[in-house]
C-alpha cells in the first residue's frame, strides 16, 4: 500500500511517521499508558 501510495507522495513514509508526532492526548479518544488504560471519558 506504501508503495502505490509513494507513487503520488515521495515523502508518505515521513509523513506518517510524522503523523504520529503531531498526536494531542487530550483530543484521542482512548489510549493506553503503561499498562493502563485512559478514556477521554474519565474526567467526566
Amino acid at each position: 500500500m506504501i508503495a502505490e501510495l509513494k507513487k503520488n507522495n515521495l515523502f508518505i513514509e515521513s509523513n506518517i511517521f510524522k503523523s504520529v508526532e503531531n498526536v494531542n492526548l487530550d483530543t484521542v479518544i482512548a489510549y493506553k499508558k503503561n499498562g493502563t488504560r485512559h478514556n477521554f471519558l474519565d474526567e467526566y
